[in-house]
């Protein structure tokens, strides 16, 4: 992507974030977030399993596993390794600092299917998502692997992004806005992470 480009895409990402971030702190997107929930999610004993699976796959013992298992498997640069754990922990106290600041509630206790503690915007399995799964499909486009195989793993991790953030909202942890806002996050910090990777990687991390 063309630098010109991608700050263009993270600036609107950003500030929809921002509009998002300012309605969620002031209680504007209750309704939405209720309509959303009652409309498109559906509780059933096969749902709840697979979901809960799902959501795993954002965990912090998940992700460093992943983690491990990507850097020994697919990649030798030493760079693309310190990308990684950057990423993880940029966004993780970006994504703490945001939930003390904002301080909003979770969804009432009896929606939670999973045990859910902490304050509830942005998602931290979104952004955690967005980002760590985001930076290896970079990782992947970069890599020797036949072109097939590369958008078949993408697209493989694309729907695993989504299907943790559905997740969050289905097992009753995060409202719909709390998600979103962890997308538009997560892309953000991922589009400023690549570019100074891109442009700066090989230099210190040889």
């Amino acid at each position: 992507m063309k630098n010109k480009n991608r700050w263009l895409l993270c600036s609107i990402l950003f500030g929809l974030f921002i509009i998002l971030t300012v309605l969620a702190t002031f209680n504007k997107t209750g309704s939405f977030d209720m309509w959303f929930y009652h409309n498109f999610v559906t509780l059933n004993d096969v749902c709840t399993p697979f979901m809960k699976f799902i959501t795993a796959f954002a965990n912090t013992k998940t992700l460093v596993i992943v983690c491990v298992l990507s850097l020994v498997t697919l990649f030798a640069k030493k760079y693309w390794s310190i990308f990684l754990v950057d990423m993880m922990i940029t966004s993780t106290l970006i994504t703490q600092v945001l939930k003390f600041l904002i301080a909003r509630s979770r969804p009432g206790i009896g929606f939670h299917l999973v045990y859910a503690v902490g304050f509830s915007y942005p998602s931290g399995h979104t952004v955690a998502a967005v980002t760590f799964y985001g930076s290896l499909m970079w990782l992947i486009g970069k890599s020797t692997l036949n072109k097939l195989y590369k958008w078949i793993i993408n697209s493989i991790l694309c729907s695993l992004v989504l299907s943790i953030g559905y997740s969050r909202i289905y097992l009753g942890v995060h409202y719909f806005t709390d998600v979103l806002g962890g997308i538009l996050l997560g892309l953000c910090l991922l589009l400023i992470g690549t570019y100074f990777y891109e442009k700066y990687g090989k230099v210190f991390f040889k």
